[in-house]
Protein backbone atom coordinates (compact mmCIF):
# COMPACT_ATOMS: atom_id res chain seq x y z
CA UNK A 1 0.00 0.00 0.00
CA UNK A 2 3.14 2.65 0.65
CA UNK A 3 4.33 1.81 -2.73
CA UNK A 4 1.01 2.58 -4.37
CA UNK A 5 -0.16 6.04 -2.52
CA UNK A 6 3.12 7.36 -4.27
CA UNK A 7 2.13 6.01 -7.52
CA UNK A 8 -1.59 7.73 -7.19
CA UNK A 9 -0.27 10.97 -6.47
CA UNK A 10 2.54 10.55 -9.17
CA UNK A 11 -1.03 10.20 -11.26
CA UNK A 12 -2.64 12.51 -10.19
CA UNK A 13 -0.11 15.22 -10.89
CA UNK A 14 0.70 13.77 -14.25
CA UNK A 15 -2.85 14.52 -15.34
CA UNK A 16 -3.68 17.40 -13.75
CA UNK A 17 -0.43 18.89 -15.77
CA UNK A 18 -2.47 17.84 -18.65
CA UNK A 19 -4.27 21.35 -19.40
CA UNK A 20 -3.57 23.63 -22.64
CA UNK A 21 -1.36 26.27 -22.93
CA UNK A 22 -2.23 28.84 -20.17
CA UNK A 23 -4.00 32.13 -21.41
CA UNK A 24 -2.17 35.32 -20.36
CA UNK A 25 -0.14 37.74 -21.38
CA UNK A 26 3.50 37.68 -22.13
CA UNK A 27 6.12 39.68 -19.87
CA UNK A 28 9.64 39.77 -18.89
CA UNK A 29 11.11 38.97 -15.86
CA UNK A 30 12.63 42.13 -13.72
CA UNK A 31 13.34 40.99 -10.68
CA UNK A 32 12.19 38.72 -8.15
CA UNK A 33 11.08 40.71 -4.82
CA UNK A 34 10.31 38.15 -2.39
CA UNK A 35 9.75 34.64 -2.18
CA UNK A 36 5.76 35.09 -3.34
CA UNK A 37 6.40 38.53 -5.38
CA UNK A 38 7.85 38.88 -9.12
CA UNK A 39 8.86 42.31 -10.71
CA UNK A 40 7.44 41.80 -14.72
CA UNK A 41 7.37 44.10 -17.20
CA UNK A 42 4.36 44.13 -19.45
CA UNK A 43 3.79 46.48 -22.75
CA UNK A 44 6.60 48.72 -21.70
CA UNK A 45 5.01 48.79 -17.83
CA UNK A 46 6.25 47.98 -15.01
CA UNK A 47 4.31 45.28 -12.37
CA UNK A 48 4.57 43.91 -8.97
CA UNK A 49 3.13 40.38 -9.17
CA UNK A 50 2.06 38.31 -6.17
CA UNK A 51 2.24 34.50 -7.15
CA UNK A 52 -1.66 33.29 -6.30
CA UNK A 53 -2.61 30.66 -4.54
CA UNK A 54 0.35 30.00 -2.42
CA UNK A 55 1.61 31.24 0.67
CA UNK A 56 5.19 30.73 2.03
CA UNK A 57 6.85 31.05 5.28
CA UNK A 58 8.93 34.16 5.61
CA UNK A 59 12.10 32.03 7.44
CA UNK A 60 12.09 30.09 3.74
CA UNK A 61 12.54 32.86 1.79
CA UNK A 62 16.63 32.69 0.61
CA UNK A 63 15.70 28.64 -0.49
CA UNK A 64 12.76 29.52 -2.50
CA UNK A 65 13.86 32.84 -4.36
CA UNK A 66 17.04 30.91 -5.12
CA UNK A 67 14.85 27.75 -6.61
CA UNK A 68 12.41 30.27 -8.56
CA UNK A 69 15.48 31.92 -9.86
CA UNK A 70 16.83 28.52 -10.55
CA UNK A 71 13.44 27.05 -12.38
CA UNK A 72 13.16 30.34 -14.43
CA UNK A 73 16.63 30.53 -15.87
CA UNK A 74 16.57 26.92 -16.35
CA UNK A 75 19.56 26.72 -13.58
CA UNK A 76 21.09 29.70 -14.88
CA UNK A 77 21.37 29.12 -18.36
CA UNK A 78 19.80 32.67 -19.02
CA UNK A 79 20.27 36.19 -17.16
CA UNK A 80 17.27 36.38 -15.29
CA UNK A 81 15.94 39.88 -17.29
CA UNK A 82 15.70 38.01 -20.54
CA UNK A 83 13.55 35.67 -19.38
CA UNK A 84 10.38 36.03 -20.98
CA UNK A 85 7.19 34.73 -19.25
CA UNK A 86 3.35 34.13 -19.38
CA UNK A 87 0.98 36.08 -16.35
CA UNK A 88 -2.58 35.21 -16.05
CA UNK A 89 -3.71 38.10 -14.59
CA UNK A 90 -5.98 41.18 -13.99
CA UNK A 91 -3.65 43.66 -14.34
CA UNK A 92 -6.00 46.43 -13.58
CA UNK A 93 -6.48 44.89 -9.68
CA UNK A 94 -3.87 45.69 -7.63
CA UNK A 95 -4.12 44.51 -3.77
CA UNK A 96 -3.91 47.22 -0.58
CA UNK A 97 0.30 46.96 -1.64
CA UNK A 98 -0.01 47.94 -5.17
CA UNK A 99 0.50 44.62 -6.55
CA UNK A 100 -1.51 42.45 -9.27
CA UNK A 101 -1.80 38.63 -8.37
CA UNK A 102 -1.39 36.10 -11.09
CA UNK A 103 -0.32 32.57 -11.99
CA UNK A 104 3.57 32.68 -13.86
CA UNK A 105 4.36 30.12 -16.59
CA UNK A 106 8.05 29.66 -18.18
CA UNK A 107 9.84 27.71 -20.20
CA UNK A 108 10.31 25.19 -17.72
CA UNK A 109 6.71 24.93 -16.88
CA UNK A 110 4.47 26.36 -14.20
CA UNK A 111 5.84 28.69 -11.47
CA UNK A 112 3.06 28.39 -8.34
CA UNK A 113 2.67 24.26 -9.28
CA UNK A 114 6.37 23.73 -8.70
CA UNK A 115 7.09 25.99 -5.58
CA UNK A 116 4.00 23.47 -4.34
CA UNK A 117 5.82 19.97 -5.53
CA UNK A 118 8.55 20.95 -4.10
CA UNK A 119 7.29 21.84 -0.62
CA UNK A 120 8.30 25.34 -0.31
CA UNK A 121 4.52 26.98 -0.29
CA UNK A 122 1.58 25.91 1.14
CA UNK A 123 -1.83 26.44 -0.91
CA UNK A 124 -4.07 29.16 -0.28
CA UNK A 125 -7.06 29.51 -2.75
CA UNK A 126 -8.74 32.31 -0.51
CA UNK A 127 -7.78 34.90 -4.08
CA UNK A 128 -7.81 32.40 -6.56
CA UNK A 129 -9.71 32.32 -9.71
CA UNK A 130 -10.49 28.43 -9.14
CA UNK A 131 -9.28 27.60 -13.08
CA UNK A 132 -5.92 25.81 -11.57
CA UNK A 133 -7.23 25.37 -7.92
CA UNK A 134 -6.87 21.29 -8.60
CA UNK A 135 -3.41 21.46 -9.78
CA UNK A 136 -2.05 23.19 -6.96
CA UNK A 137 -3.94 21.01 -4.81
CA UNK A 138 -2.61 18.01 -6.19
CA UNK A 139 1.16 19.80 -6.41
CA UNK A 140 0.86 20.22 -2.39
CA UNK A 141 -0.29 16.65 -2.22
CA UNK A 142 2.14 15.26 -4.11
CA UNK A 143 4.79 17.23 -1.86
CA UNK A 144 3.03 16.04 1.19
CA UNK A 145 3.16 12.30 0.07
CA UNK A 146 6.81 12.31 -1.08
CA UNK A 147 7.60 13.91 2.49
CA UNK A 148 9.55 17.16 0.38
CA UNK A 149 10.56 20.51 1.70
CA UNK A 150 7.80 21.76 4.53
CA UNK A 151 6.50 18.20 4.50
CA UNK A 152 9.97 16.22 5.34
Amino acid sequence: MKKIIPLIVCLMLTLSACRPNPEGIEATMREIVSAHTLSVIVNNQGYTLRLMGLDVKKEEDTQIITDIKNFLTNNGEKSLPSVKVIVASDLGKKDRFGRISGYVWCQQGFLNQFLLQRGRALVNLDYTDGKYDQQLLDAQTYARVMKIGIWQ
